[in-house]
């Protein structure tokens, strides 16, 4: 991004040579007075000329959807808007422009053709930094060096313009080109291989904003005892950018390192409510953070198994309803099928899930063997007993992996309701 934002008067120079450069002009006049009305704090005046600007844009966008040129100004625009709207305590403000800024941003990172021709342009006017200058200066005094067909100027142009083609299509220079790199005039004359990391970072440096405002606004709804609402909208920003998983992913990695407490702290002082607050925390900003949902699970799980020594069996329901009211399982089960789930972390997944309700089952078993006794003392029972008995045989027989069990709580539900009908 810092490419295609500072150099931005090298690129405002050399879109003067295209048919659009009349709109661009005129746009960028509009800019200029909008940074010097800045200056002298005429807020209305520079607002009316950002407008100006961007409707320019936006209509020449509409009509000319290719031109890559109008798509990245319009990026930068959008982009400085919601920054400058951040700045001034507008966040909510700011959203829309940000989505924007993204939407742009996106297809100027897709579009092979600007990358290709701004190397070339800023290539042409950065004379400070041995560019085609350079490579006039050093043609010129090494021409007898090259091979016959290439001692005019124009055609060692063109095939320099050839060779950065080539180059961004294969990521190295050609063969043919070695002749120049032997009187010493490198491809273009700049670190190709540099601009070509730039571009590659341009998805990473675009969500890192969103990132750290994501950090930001969850620390003030923490302290000010609200739902993190700007942290999510900003989490969605990131999520809905358009750039790939491979560019997403690691903030939601990040983003669970960040908030989700020590595991072994929680478990050693078992402080299981408090891991499920902050798991619940994670999962306002972003709803389907895998590492969030196994956290929560783990934090539920080992708080059931430690209600089996006191057969608690009340907080045990309370708590698998919980994990059914949030659509946690299904939450899962979407994530764990996603390709970018790392396999250690799926199978966590699936044991949890697959011992989410062992602790119901053994509580519910031995509380309703205490009741109905050896001998089965069914009609013995008070009816507050009956209804604790139902309660545990149902849960025995719906959630029980062994069949034994099942068959257990089945035979026993079928004698209690012949001996109380």
């Amino acid at each position: 991004m810092s490419l295609t934002v500072n150099r931005i008067d090298d690129f405002i120079k050399a879109v003067h040579t295209t048919f659009q450069a009349s709109v661009h002009m005129e746009a960028f006049g509009y800019i200029k007075e909008s940074q010097r009305c800045l200056a002298e704090n005429q807020r209305t005046r520079y607002r009316e000329c950002i407008d100006k600007a961007k409707h320019l844009w936006e209509k020449h966008y509409q009509a000319h959807p290719e031109d890559y040129v109008c798509t990245h100004h319009l990026a930068v625009l959008y982009h400085s808007q919601a920054w400058e709207k951040e700045q001034q305590g507008e966040s909510r403000q700011a959203l829309e422009d940000w989505r924007q800024a993204l939407i742009f941003w996106l297809k100027v990172w897709q579009e092979d053709a600007f990358w290709q021709e701004s190397v070339k342009k800023m290539i042409r006017v950065a004379t400070d930094q041995k560019g085609f200058a350079f490579f006039q200066r050093k043609f010129t005094s090494n021409r007898d060096r090259l091979p016959i067909d290439w001692q005019d100027f124009a055609v060692a142009a063109e095939k320099w313009d050839e060779a950065l083609d080539y180059w961004f299509k294969h990521h190295e220079v050609p063969e043919w080109w070695k002749p120049f790199e032997k009187i010493g005039i490198p491809l273009g004359g700049v670190n190709l291989q540099q601009f070509l990391e730039q571009r590659k970072k341009l998805p990473q440096d675009l969500l890192k904003i969103h990132y750290t405002l994501i950090l930001h606004y969850q620390a003030i709804a923490r302290k000010e005892g609200k739902k993190p609402e700007m942290a999510y909208e900003h989490w969605k920003l990131i999520s809905t950018s358009g750039f790939e998983t491979r560019y997403t992913t690691p903030f939601r990695d990040q983003l669970a390192k960040d908030l989700l407490p020590d595991r072994v702290s929680i478990e050693q002082g078992r402080q299981f409510q408090e891991g499920v607050k902050r798991a619940e925390w994670l999962l306002q900003i972003d709803p389907e953070n895998i590492w969030g949902l196994e956290f929560i699970m783990f934090c539920y799980n080992q708080w059931n198994l430690s209600c089996i020594p006191q057969s608690d069996l009340n907080s045990i329901e309370n708590n698998l309803q919980k994990i059914n009211n949030s659509n946690f399982v299904d939450r899962i089960k979407r994530g764990v099928q996603q390709s970018d789930c790392p396999r250690v972390l799926a199978f966590s997944l699936e044991s949890l899930l697959k011992d989410l309700y062992l602790p119901l089952v053994i509580v519910s078993k031995d509380k309703a063997n205490d009741l109905i006794g050896k001998y089965n003392r069914y009609q013995t029972l008070s009816l507050d007993e009956q209804r604790e008995v139902f309660r545990c045989l149902e849960n025995v027989k719906q959630y029980a992996d062994e069949a034994d069990n099942r068959n257990w709580a089945g035979t026993n539900l079928a004698t209690l309701r012949t001996i109380l009908r």
